[in-house]
């Protein structure tokens, strides 16, 4: 499988990190709640999809990305769960299912609330503040 950069572990900080965004090539890719084939199956991406995740260590034959929590709120999953996706299955044949995009990850959704911004739609928006 072909996922385009190392799998060594490093800082979601530092350059060269695995954090990063995915696309789906394939037609139907399963989010699972563990890195395997056989784990629960929570949700189901469609082709031109795109999530954000941490690459794994390589699994035999099968490379898996954790999902990052931006992605999992997007997706209605809880966040604090963990949650799967397959980059690639050469066990079953498959191939490549997800390509990463190029470029940094950057900061995600909860680093932006944490600072009180909105990085052009990102955050959800915040409530009016309340009359006294």
């Amino acid at each position: 499988c072909n996922t385009g950069h190392s799998t060594s572990k490093t800082s979601l900080d530092e350059p060269g990190s695995n954090d990063g965004f995915y696309e789906v090539i394939f037609r139907e890719v399963a989010v699972r709640s563990h890195p395997t084939a056989s784990a629960m199956i929570a949700k189901l991406l469609r082709k031109g999809d795109v999530l954000r995740g941490s690459l794994l260590p390589s699994l035999g034959r099968e490379t898996w990305i954790s999902l990052h929590v931006d992605t999992k709120e997007a997706m209605a999953l809880e966040v604090d769960r963990e949650y799967f996706a397959p980059v690639c299955s050469a066990r079953v044949g498959l191939g490549d299912l997800l390509r990463r995009r190029r470029g940094a990850a950057g900061a995600g959704r909860e680093d932006w609330r944490r600072q009180g911004q909105d990085p052009g739609g990102l955050a959800v928006p915040r409530p009016p503040p309340c009359a006294p």
